[in-house]
C-alpha cells in the first residue's frame, strides 16, 4: 500500500478536498460554472504544491478537468490525475456541482486474489463535527473515464 505521503495521495485526498469543502460556495459558483477557470486553478494548485513539496512519488504530468452530466442530470466535474503508481493513489476525482456536493475519488488498489489492479470508488464526507470520513463504495476493473462515471452513476442510484 502507498505511503500516505505520496504526492498524488496528498493532493487528491487532502489538498483538493480541503479547498473544495472549505470554499464550497465559491467553488460551485466560480469554478463549477467555468471549467476553463477550474482547469487553470487546479493545474496551478497541482504545480504549486508539487514544487513546494518534499513528498515522495511526485507524479509526472498534469491534471486535466472536464465536466459530464450524470444520469440524474447532476453535473460532475472530473479531475483526471497523472497515472497513479501506488496503491491508494487516485486516477480521477469527481465533484458533484450541486448544493449537496459529493467528493469522489477513484483509487488504484491491488487485488491479490485476481493478481491484478482494481479501481475503488470512494468518497469523502464531512460530518456534523467537521471531521472527514473516507467511505469505500465500489470496485471495478474499468479505469477509463466512462468506468469512473458509470461507477458514480451506479452509487447514486442506490
Amino acid at each position: 500500500m502507498a505511503e500516505k505521503n505520496t504526492y498524488n495521495f496528498m493532493f487528491s485526498h487532502l489538498v483538493v478536498r480541503e479547498v473544495v469543502f472549505k470554499h464550497k460556495d465559491s467553488f460551485l459558483t466560480v469554478l463549477g460554472a467555468d471549467i476553463e477557470k477550474a482547469r487553470i486553478f487546479l493545474s496551478s494548485l497541482w504545480q504549486k504544491h508539487k514544487a513546494d513539496s518534499t513528498l515522495i512519488g511526485k507524479s509526472e504530468g498534469e491534471v486535466w478537468v472536464t465536466r459530464v452530466i450524470l444520469e440524474d442530470k447532476t453535473p460532475l466535474m472530473v479531475i483526471t490525475m497523472p497515472p497513479p503508481e501506488e496503491e491508494k493513489e487516485v486516477l480521477y476525482i469527481g465533484i458533484t456541482l450541486e448544493e449537496n456536493m459529493q467528493y469522489y475519488v477513484f483509487e488504484r488498489t491491488f487485488a491479490p486474489k485476481i493478481g491484478g489492479i482494481l479501481w475503488e470508488l470512494a468518497k469523502w464526507e464531512k460530518d456534523e463535527s467537521g471531521k472527514f470520513r473516507h467511505i469505500h463504495l465500489a470496485m471495478t476493473s474499468n479505469n477509463t473515464p466512462n468506468g469512473f462515471v458509470n461507477s458514480v452513476n451506479s452509487i447514486r442510484k442506490k
